[in-house]
């Protein structure tokens, strides 16, 4: 009983978290990168090479999820909802470590974070590599800043920091708060780079390293490194460049140039007061930038992506509580001015929360259909769903599939492979692919075709589908199409 009593907080605010996280289980096949990441990991299951024959630009981690529970929705949410249980945990115990004695403290940074991550607000419903960077991010710092001695802690941390990055690119914003700090902030020197900060460095770059060496191996590293980071940075500039091709003129239009000089600015500024500011306050404050940064990298306002400023923006504000001396406000005060700009300045927004349980409890009930409870996620969804079971009663499980739509969710439901390396049509136009998903449409033997009538004109594709395919079915803007019986000619 003196355990329950000693942790009933947080054992009733995990229960909390795993009864609000329930409606997230049964949602539908709706939310386009989630479907990404599973249809890949299908794809790698039946041995396709990641970059070379199922692509998209986020290094592997994602993916390898998507794998483990073979495309399954329920499950991969069933994951995140786990990752996220230890995530509040873990996170609990490294408020705890920060604030010592001051429970009110550790309690009012979980419960903030609680809500930020569990509700819909910031898409904490779905299974964004954000989300899953969490846990490892948490792990890292509380082993950081319990002061485990010897080298080997050290390149543990750096470990788990590079799962973060292995989910998603920006995450190494994170590592670098943390790397700073360290060099900068523990002696009265300019530079304290000691061997356990080495040893930081080489647990953070060994995953990576060891992945490169698995592609170099499988003669594929140029599709990895092209992918995950040419492309990515490609992509972090075409929000106002208006291209995904990686240029230098791209990033700094994406206002790269002038975000890594404020964050130096403000490094340098911490240092500078680094013994009259509380190094606890200075790294939160320095983490918050950083964070800050790789949120708005891409430039693009999707509440995810603000996931990243969670941890620091969650101990930061339950510092506050109690400050002294006062002129130390200033310090949260303008790091949480600076957040709040950048929100208005991006136009982050966020989902409503209440909508998202009463549709799940309508449709729980009975008041709801379940074409009714998919169509709050998506009105086309169960257009969607009955055109994906139309391709999976005309086909066998060998076929392989092409879907001229940003829809991969066609890929689950039908159950269906793709016939090229491109799962959704905004990677073939954005990176100028057509030329090359024609020719793996050929070489591939695509069975079956689905053209989206919203889509873009694909010329190239009418062609072929003129002369090799027939139309079976049109079911509203889907339009799908077999392909001909080739009889063998006689001699």
């Amino acid at each position: 009983m003196s355990f329950l009593k000693r942790n009933k907080f947080i054992i009733l605010l995990l229960s909390i978290v795993f009864i609000f996280r329930l409606p997230s289980l049964f949602e539908p096949y709706w939310y386009g990168d989630e479907n990404i990441y599973l249809a890949i990991g299908v794809a790698l299951r039946k041995g396709y090479l990641l970059y070379r024959d199922i692509f998209d630009n986020k290094p592997p981690l994602i993916y390898l999820l998507g794998a483990l529970v073979n495309g399954k929705i329920f499950w991969y949410r069933l994951l995140l909802s786990a990752s996220l249980l230890f995530s509040t945990y873990y996170y609990y115990k490294l408020s705890a470590l920060f604030f010592k004695t001051e429970k009110i403290k550790t309690k009012i940074s979980t419960l903030l974070f609680v809500f930020l991550t569990t509700t819909r607000m910031l898409e904490g419903n779905i299974p964004n590599a954000e989300l899953f960077i969490l846990l490892p991010s948490i792990l890292g710092l509380y082993l950081f800043f319990k002061k485990k001695e010897g080298i080997y802690s050290y390149w543990l941390i750096g470990l788990l920091f590079s799962a973060g990055f292995l989910f998603k690119v920006p995450a190494v914003f994170d590592f670098l708060a943390l790397l700073v700090f360290s060099v900068l902030f523990f002696e009265k020197k300019l530079i304290n780079l000691s061997k356990k900060d080495l040893s930081l460095c080489l647990g953070y770059v060994l995953p990576i390293g060891l992945i490169g060496l698995f592609f170099f191996v499988k003669g594929s590293f140029g599709d990895f490194f092209s992918a995950s980071f040419l492309q990515m940075f490609g992509y972090l500039g075409s929000w106002k460049a208006g291209s995904h091709s990686f240029s230098l003129l791209g990033l700094i239009k994406s206002e790269l140039v002038l975000k890594a000089f404020f964050t130096f600015l403000t490094v340098f500024l911490f240092w500078l007061k680094r013994n009259s500011i509380p190094k606890l306050l200075s790294f939160l404050s320095i983490w918050l930038v950083f964070s800050l940064f790789g949120a708005t990298l891409s430039g693009r306002p999707y509440p995810h992506y603000l996931v990243q400023t969670i941890l620091p923006f969650c101990l930061l504000t339950a510092w506050t509580i109690g400050l002294r001396p006062k002129k130390l406000w200033l310090i949260p005060a303008g790091m949480v001015g600076l957040l709040i700009f950048s929100l208005i300045y991006y136009r982050f927004g966020w989902y409503p929360t209440f909508p998202y349980y009463r549709n799940f409890l309508s449709f729980a009930v009975g008041k709801k259909t379940k074409t009714q409870y998919f169509e709050f996620f998506n009105p086309r969804l169960p257009v969607i769903y009955q055109a994906a079971e139309f391709v999976a009663a005309n086909s066998v499980l060998g076929d392989k599939i092409f879907v001229w739509a940003d829809e991969p969710a066609f890929y689950l439901l039908s159950q269906r492979l793709p016939s090229t390396a491109y799962l959704v049509a905004y990677h073939i136009k954005d990176l100028s692919l057509k030329s090359k998903a024609i020719s793996q449409i050929q070489k591939g033997d695509s069975k079956i075709v689905v053209i989206d009538r919203d889509m873009d004109k694909f010329p190239q594709l009418e062609i072929i589908l003129s002369e090799d395919y027939f139309k079976m079915e049109e079911i509203e803007n889907f339009m799908i199409f077999r392909r001909k019986i080739l009889l063998p000619s006689k001699k």
